[in-house]
């Protein structure tokens, strides 16, 4: 495995993390507006973490 294809592995798992962190601080939101741009947020961090990670890695050739 080369140190591109690891580079890629911890930045899909970090936007992964990123996601899932901003998601469950949602309590820091005082107003609706704010809940749902933190939601949005987290989604998008968490979708693009999971899309990269399936579709640009090859991570499933790695589990075979």
């Amino acid at each position: 495995m080369n140190w591109k294809r690891i580079g890629r592995l911890i930045l899909w798992f970090s936007l992964i993390g990123m996601g899932a962190f901003i998601f469950l601080n949602l309590d820091v939101a005082h107003r609706k507006r704010d809940l749902y741009l933190i939601f949005g947020l987290s989604l998008a961090f968490f979708i693009s973490g999971w899309v990269g990670l399936f579709r640009y890695s090859r991570f499933w050739n790695m589990l075979e």
